[in-house]
């Protein structure tokens, strides 16, 4: 007992300080375009480094289709390979701070973390 306490308690913190970093990456987001109001759970994916080629402008990708107008392509590349994605402008508020002519990207596979439809750019939340 005495040698097995002190192991069960590095793993018992050790998993906790892990699910806490790792729920500090949800987020509540509010997408707004054309007079709707779109909710999303999102994450912070410190992965996501898409940005649209020419302005640099972090792109947020969301796996829900939302019907839009006016859109453009941005080109992509990730571990799949590469492509272009279905892009927008829209006003976003994210914890009460609201930013105008966000970059939204429509991708067309679900997002495979638990109860996410929306993946945060890290560059969004810098400012």
């Amino acid at each position: 007992l005495i040698i097995f306490s002190p192991i069960i308690i590095y793993i018992y913190i050790k998993q906790g300080l892990w699910l806490k970093n790792n729920y500090n990456n949800y987020y509540k987001v509010n997408i707004y375009y054309n007079n709707k109001k779109y909710c999303f759970n999102s994450f912070l994916d410190t992965g996501n480094n898409l940005t649209t080629p020419i302005t640099n402008k972090p792109v947020i990708l969301i796996d829900k289709n939302i019907k839009t107008d006016t859109f453009f392509y941005i080109p992509y590349k990730c571990v799949k390979g590469d492509g272009l994605i279905k892009c927008f402008k829209a006003s976003i508020e994210i914890e009460g701070r609201r930013k105008n002519n966000v970059i939204i990207g429509i991708m067309n596979d679900k997002i495979k973390i638990d109860g996410v439809n929306c993946l945060l750019n890290k560059q969004i939340l810098e400012g």
